[in-house]
């Protein structure tokens, strides 16, 4: 047997193809070739190479099975855990852990399951239970994890939190180089299906779903790494996290000096009079309604051509801080905006047309079941327009009557303009390179004085 090559030219290019061949003589004993095995296609030295093996293995009367043939029964994870032990080591994680249980002594390896646990948030976040099977039916080494120390694991983490997340912090500061320039601090919520923790409770849910209990969860960030949380129940309101944390921040990590940024819903003034009472400089968003000096500024405008600019539109002394107003604009999104907003209200007048036309019809008697109340009718009508209420004027008798509210419409259209939402068409730019969606009040004396625009 030998390794035949074969040149094929199509559309101008050479293609090399391989088979293994052996001589045969034929009954009128005249000799040929008999091709024995197709290697396919040839394109790199390798592929040579494995067709030499090939050949090699079939003298030697050994099975080469066919590619296709195989059949895969059972793939572990090994690449990412890999690497993940890697950067879990080197950025001083392994040994914050370990330095804080060094008094628990637990039966099991402690830091090795909290890393597989980590690391199964990046492949395949679900319940314990399913995090429990991950590890022993997918991870390359093979693990031999008991039940019992994954849910021993997460209570020694909820035990030793707060020693836990110093201890990481300071590796992370010298091991990352994090600055403390500017700390983000944000809120979110998890509900549940089925009974929650004792925490669970009915709040505003972020998911949209207030029929099920939840949690409240406050995560602070420090150049793009979480460096503290804490978990509330369910019904906390955003404002009243930020005490606990701003006094986190300083008695648990020693933090003296920073800028602290979050959004509209921890904007109080008594807030603001305890970020200045601890010395922090910070980057709050106003609210857009019910604040008269909010409303009066936002209605201000920005000068300037470019698509993203800013202006200070207000400075007052308070004690010792100057607070400082900053408003913002996008012009690109400010036109989807208000494109929105004229939708909004067509559709909200859509509705109302059909609900008149329901409340004439029953009450005239030709419609189904008991005549509508004016009473039944006013609920409808405050659920169709939802928080759009105060662009109509709903006036409810023998008919359903409406009325733009010009005046609001006038302050919607306007802060429309100004809008500070997830979409983004309002930002901060900060002349160090972050950038922040809000118009803002805040009091940074810390942070580059040259124009914002």
């Amino acid at each position: 047997m030998h390794l035949k090559k074969t040149r094929v030219k199509k559309g101008g290019k050479v293609y090399e193809y391989a088979k293994i061949v052996q001589s045969v003589r034929r009954e009128d004993g005249v000799s040929s070739e008999e091709v024995v095995k197709n290697l396919g296609r040839m394109k790199t030295e390798e592929d040579w190479e494995w067709a030499e093996s090939v050949l090699e293995a079939m003298k030697k009367e050994e099975e080469v099975p066919e590619l296709r043939d195989l059949e895969v029964k059972k793939q572990f994870e090994y690449g990412g855990i890999l690497s993940s032990e890697e950067l879990w080591e080197e950025y001083g994680v392994k040994e914050g852990l370990m330095n804080s249980i060094e008094d628990r002594k637990p039966e099991f390896e402690f830091e090795r399951i909290v890393l597989l646990l980590a690391v199964n948030r990046l492949y395949d976040p679900s319940s314990d239970l399913s995090a429990w099977r991950w590890i022993n039916e997918r991870v390359y080494p093979r693990e031999d994890v008991k039940k019992q120390w994954i849910y021993r694991s997460l209570d020694l983490l909820a035990e030793e939190k707060d020693k836990i997340e110093k201890n990481i912090f300071e590796k992370l500061m010298n091991s990352l180089d994090l600055s403390l320039d500017l700390v983000f601090y944000d809120l979110t919520s998890s509900y549940f299906e089925g009974e929650g923790p004792d925490l669970a409770n009915f709040g505003y849910s972020r998911d949209n779903r207030d029929d099920r209990e939840q949690i409240v969860l406050g995560v602070v960030m420090c150049g793009g790494v979480p460096i503290a949380h804490e978990v509330w129940k369910g019904n906390t309101v955003d404002k009243s996290t930020l005490e606990k944390t701003v006094e986190q921040l300083r008695e648990r990590f020693d933090i003296e000096k920073m800028v602290f940024v979050a959004d509209r819903g921890v904007m109080t003034m008594p807030n603001l009079k305890e970020l200045e009472d601890v010395g922090y400089e910070y980057i709050l968003s106003t609210k857009r309604r019910k604040d008269d000096l909010a409303e009066k500024l936002l209605e201000k405008e920005v000068p300037g051509n470019k698509r993203l600019r800013a202006e200070e539109v207000h400075r007052e002394e308070v004690d010792d801080a100057t607070r400082r107003y900053v408003l913002c604009l996008d012009e690109k999104t400010r036109e989807e905006r208000l494109e929105t907003l004229k939708e909004i209200r067509k559709e909200k007048e859509e509705e109302l047309k059909d609900l008149k036309e329901r409340f004439e019809k029953s009450r005239s008697g030709k419609g189904r079941g008991r005549p509508m109340t004016k009473k039944g009718a006013m609920k409808q009508a405050e659920k169709i327009l939802g928080k759009n209420k105060r662009l109509f004027n709903v006036d409810i008798n023998e008919t359903i009557q409406w009325k733009l509210n010009r005046e609001a419409w006038k302050y919607e259209k306007t802060i429309e303009k100004r809008k500070i939402e997830k979409k983004n068409n309002w930002r901060l730019r900060l002349c160090n390179g972050w950038s922040r969606p809000s118009h803002v009040l805040f009091r940074p004396s810390r942070l580059p004085s040259r124009p914002l625009s």
